[in-house]
Parts: C-alpha cells; structure tokens; sequence
C-alpha cells in the first residue's frame, strides 16, 4: 500500500552469510555441535508511488529458515516535510527495533 503497486525489485543484492561452523557444547559435555547459519540481506524495492530498501536477516536452525527480521525503509518526500534531508520510514513487517 504505501509503496504503490505494482512491485518490482533488482537484480542488485547484498547478503552476508555467517556461521555453520563447529563449537563445543558446553551444556552437553563439551560434545561438537553446528552453528546455525545467518543471512543478512539488503535490495532495493520500487512501487508507483515510492521506493524503499528491504533488510532481512533469516536464521536456519534444524533445517529449516526462520525470519528473525523483515523490514522496509520507505523513502519519505523532502518536499513535503519541508526538510532537506528527510529520514526513511522504517516498517517492520516481522520483527521489531531490539533485533
């Protein structure tokens, strides 16, 4: 809604992964045990009306990924705040500010 539609994203990503890698369990007798992986994510995101950069960050845990975050920044309209340089708007859609 706020950004328009249709919706349409790019081909231009940036991600990190993180993690996968092998520790020693403290709570079961130091036994090695797989790290979950991380992914960080960023791409931009444009409707009729605005734009916006998605953030994700999703964890794979027992095979399978959960979204700890989802969220778009929305650019706000200079103009129509009357400040130069008008902070987006941040939506979360899954998750929230303490992530």
């Amino acid at each position: 809604e706020v950004l328009g539609a249709p919706l349409a994203g790019s081909d231009l990503r940036a991600y990190v992964v993180t993690g996968g890698g092998l520790y020693l369990s403290r709570k079961a007798a130091f036994r090695p045990k797989l790290r979950s992986r991380r992914m960080l994510m960023l791409f931009p995101l444009r409707g009729s009306e605005r734009s916006g950069l998605v953030s994700l960050e999703v964890k794979k845990k027992e095979g399978r990924y959960a979204f700890k975050l989802l969220a778009v920044d929305v650019a706000r309209d200079a103009a129509v705040l009357g400040a130069p340089h008008a902070q987006p708007a941040r939506i979360y859609v899954q998750g929230n500010e303490s992530i």
